[in-house]
């Protein structure tokens, strides 16, 4: 029992000298970035899951080379600081795997893996409403022959997917700071709309029941009367 406790410990001290023997002799470079870099743009980038993989249809596929693997999002963002450093900028075809309703497998083109929105850029959503067109009105134009009426009805909608006059103050509310409108992304929440409210901001636009009859009496339920008290239909 001795000696082959002895044994065992002396397979131990063998194996710790071994291994720093291994480690003392070899050289890291830390400053070495985890992938090479590339002498020709990849092509294409397609991602499955949370698994990324950029092929470069100019180069054999290579296992582990052609096309490159990256298990997560933050390894590609990493790789790809790195390759912009280096002054490599290249564009590619970027493909998502999605399923449709038969659940099958497909593919749909996306800007980037850090934009997914259907293919439309934020630089071309901020420059989508440029131009500002007249709203036609024929219930309020030529004055001063409709003068103070109220706005027309489109029924026919000619003014869907223009920005107009209508438009622009809708949107004006997205600029401030806080916003009173709930539709807003910049919106206060309630106890902000409730203040706004409270504060008459908005008086000339509160709604009330009509008042059908003003009648010159007057009634006052603290004195005695044969008559019951008048009922509120509305």
């Amino acid at each position: 029992m001795t000696k082959l406790r002895f044994t065992f410990i002396l397979f131990l001290i063998i194996v710790f000298l071994i291994g720093i023997y291994i480690v003392l002799n070899t050289k890291h470079d830390f400053n070495k970035p985890l992938y090479e870099p590339i002498t020709s743009c990849p092509t294409m980038l397609l991602q499955r899951g949370n698994t990324l993989l950029m092929y470069n249809s100019n180069e054999p596929e290579n296992p582990n080379v052609n096309p490159m693997v990256f298990y997560s999002l933050d390894e590609y963002i990493q790789f790809y600081n790195e390759q912009k450093q280096q002054g490599n900028d290249c564009p590619v075809l970027y493909l998502q795997q999605e399923y449709d309703a038969q659940n099958k497998a497909v593919y749909r083109v996306r800007p980037s893996p850090f934009e997914l929105d259907g293919g439309v850029s934020k630089e071309q959503q901020n420059q989508m409403f440029i131009s500002l067109e007249d709203y036609a009105d024929a219930s309020r134009d030529q004055p001063p022959y409709n003068a103070n009426n109220f706005p027309g009805f489109d029924p026919h909608g000619q003014y869907v997917g223009v920005y107009t006059e209508l438009d622009a103050i809708h949107y004006s509310t997205e600029t401030d700071p806080i916003s009173d409108n709930s539709m807003d992304p910049n919106w206060g929440g309630v106890t902000h709309t409730k203040k706004s409210v409270d504060a008459g901001k908005y008086e000339g636009n509160v709604v009330t029941r009509p008042v059908l009859s003003t009648p010159k009496t007057s009634f006052y339920p603290s004195l005695p009367s044969n008559f019951q008290p008048p009922v509120d239909v509305l």
